[in-house]
């Protein structure tokens, strides 16, 4: 089986969206997918291949045209840290290092006075919450991720599994259904474990709670 040329996809996506760099901005992003995939731990969840880099290439080209000024080598570095919500805590650093090696004339953007964190952190204050950094941080991922993507995967597992003494609380919001109420009944008394349907049980640390937003009660 031919294996596809990603560097020419890259370049001639880019064409489309009007870089005139293209040809040497695809050389760098295609190092950075292929350098990341061989450097990086293996997750199940990662995605080194052509789908994943087309989003990355559309981010840079929407950029673009939002700000016509805006450098492209400056809009590829910012369009890839578009990965990084998806990476785990472990490879972040690593990863932003190559993306910084394969632009070592560019910093990495930094979202500090983005209106929207600024505005986002506005409304934490008038709701009498603090806006702190890791919170402000993820919530920024989350909506730059759904900007990109149509589905979203929260990895609250590892909220389960997590050895922090952190307090951290799981919220479920909607109408109970006891097509999937029902499987809580063990993490919600004494046993304090989650059964999931592939019979991996999880034992629910005691700074973890499970809070119920619905709009009406049932019995």
């Amino acid at each position: 089986m031919v294996k596809p040329d990603f560097t020419l996809i890259a370049e001639v996506l880019m064409l489309a969206n009007g870089f005139i760099t293209a040809s040497e901005l695809a050389t760098k992003v295609v190092q950075v997918f292929s350098i990341a995939s061989a450097l990086l731990t293996q997750q199940t969840h990662y995605d080194w291949g052509l789908r994943a880099m087309k989003a990355v290439l559309v981010n840079a080209g929407e950029m673009k045209k939002r700000q016509p000024g805006l450098d492209e080598s400056s809009a590829m570095m910012h369009a890839l840290q578009s990965i990084v919500p998806r990476l785990v805590m472990d490879d972040v650093s690593a990863y932003l290092g190559i993306v910084a090696d394969m632009f070592p004339q560019q910093t990495v953007p930094r979202a500090s006075d983005d209106p929207l964190k600024l505005a986002f952190e506005e409304i934490l204050r008038e709701q009498h919450l603090q806006p702190l950094p890791s919170f402000v941080e993820k919530a920024m991922q989350l909506y730059q991720t759904q900007q990109l993507r149509h589905g979203v995967l929260v990895r609250v597992r590892d909220a389960l599994a997590s050895q922090s003494t952190a307090h951290s609380w799981l919220v479920l919001d909607g109408p109970l259904d006891p097509n999937w109420a029902e499987n809580l009944n063990s993490a919600l008394d004494d046993n304090k474990i989650l059964c999931l349907s592939n019979g991996e049980r999880i034992l629910l640390p005691s700074n973890l709670k499970i809070f119920f937003e619905v709009a009406v009660g049932v019995d």
